[in-house]
């Protein structure tokens, strides 16, 4: 980044278990940045509930492996990470680098506007061509993660891959999400109050969230946690106003609101 610029981010090259070889954006654990740890701490409940996100994962990563990007960047960007295990590893979250990433949903860029328009199709008179989605199925699901996280950048951070002759919903970039007081006139919000068409399987997973489960599911060993305990409470009464939503829409429309 430019002097003054609120973050460090690598595109870095990695090898996979089997050998094959890929890109990803690493965000490392620096000051006045939390990026990196909402970023683990939304994708661990993702995985935890069964949201698909694009692939992501943390580890330690040594300060040689570093080196040779540490050695280009100005004092004052290398001051700013936070370096543990005695100096010699900093901690940080992977994103894979998609090459094929576009940020639009097919042809057209996704705008709010056709984000809710994408939200109001999720409804009972249309849960067939929901249903035969990938597409749609997951745009559903991560309408509810984004309301639970109140995550409020999504239309700047979502695209699709091209699998095959179909789209893959790519969502990216969940750090803005639980560092936020909700609001009532957001994003998040919005697209939630216009869609009525919900995975039961991932309702069922977000009933059993609480408190002592979130704080498991945010901490870092040597780190402890990644977001603050006043976000657990708030994410947990984004989930009461969830779930208030799916008992209206189900007296509205009836039981097919859930698949």
């Amino acid at each position: 980044p430019k002097p003054g610029e609120a973050a460090l981010k690598f595109r870095v090259a990695m090898v996979g278990p089997r050998g094959e070889r890929f890109e990803a954006l690493f965000k490392p654990r620096q000051r006045g940045y939390d990026d990196w740890a909402t970023e683990v701490a939304v994708c661990r409940l993702a995985l935890h509930l069964g949201v698909r996100v694009a692939p992501c994962h943390e580890r330690w990563v040594p300060r040689e492996v570093l080196q040779g990007a540490l050695a280009r960047l100005p004092k004052a960007h290398r001051r700013r990470l936070r370096w543990g295990r005695g100096g010699k590893a900093i901690f940080g979250f992977f994103r894979l680098w998609a090459p094929t990433f576009r940020q639009r949903l097919g042809r057209r860029v996704a705008t709010r506007r056709l984000l809710l328009q994408l939200a109001r199709g999720l409804r009972v008179r249309n849960r067939s061509a929901v249903l035969g989605s990938r597409l749609h199925r997951r745009f559903a699901d991560l309408l509810v993660l984004d309301f639970l996280v109140h995550n409020n950048d999504r239309r700047r951070n979502l695209g699709t891959l091209r699998d095959g002759k179909a789209l893959l919903l790519y969502p990216i970039d969940f750090g803005d999400g639980l560092t936020a007081t909700p609001r009532r006139k957001v994003l998040c919000r919005e697209l939630l109050r216009a869609s009525a068409l919900f995975n039961r399987r991932l309702l069922t997973r977000i009933r059993a969230l609480d408190d002592r489960l979130l704080e498991r599911l945010f901490r870092v060993a040597e780190l402890g946690a990644l977001v603050p305990a006043v976000q657990r409470k708030l994410l947990l009464a984004q989930r009461r106003a969830l779930l208030a939503h799916v008992r209206w829409a189900q007296k509205r429309f009836g039981a097919e609101v859930l698949f």
